[in-house]
């Protein structure tokens, strides 16, 4: 009985000493780099676009708890060094070019197979 009351004790002290802290830290901003391939301006190619839209995206649905940095024009390396650190886990994402990522994941070399479909809609079964 007594040993109880010591174990509730304590559990009840961690909690009151650590509580503080837990509000700083779900507060900290979390910052998500991504690697791009493509140019800085948005308006010039797709790659730039979609980076940009998908930044955009998770900070408006994070309520500004994860800041997306987007390094354009490969200011954190070449392709494939970008899909080399996204590897290794330094990148949490990375916008590149498909056939770099063939050299990553030799599946989808499928996607580069002329007439591999025969129509549009057999070919986005496959992507969806």
């Amino acid at each position: 009985m007594i040993y109880r009351h010591w174990l509730t004790a304590l559990t009840f002290a961690v909690v009151f000493i650590l509580a503080p802290g837990v509000p700083r830290v779900a507060a900290q901003q979390v910052v998500m780099k991504i690697g791009d391939a493509g140019p800085a301006q948005i308006h010039r190619h797709f790659m730039a676009a979609a980076s940009f839209v998908f930044k955009d995206y998770v900070e408006r649905l994070s309520g500004g708890k994860i800041r997306v940095e987007v390094y354009p024009e490969n200011q954190l390396g070449p392709t494939k060094a970008l899909m080399e650190q996204a590897k290794a886990g330094v990148l949490p994402a990375v916008s590149t070019h498909a056939s770099v990522s063939t050299l990553f994941v030799p599946a989808m070399e499928l996607i580069f197979m002329p007439f591999a479909f025969n129509s549009p809609e057999e070919a986005w079964k496959l992507y969806d």
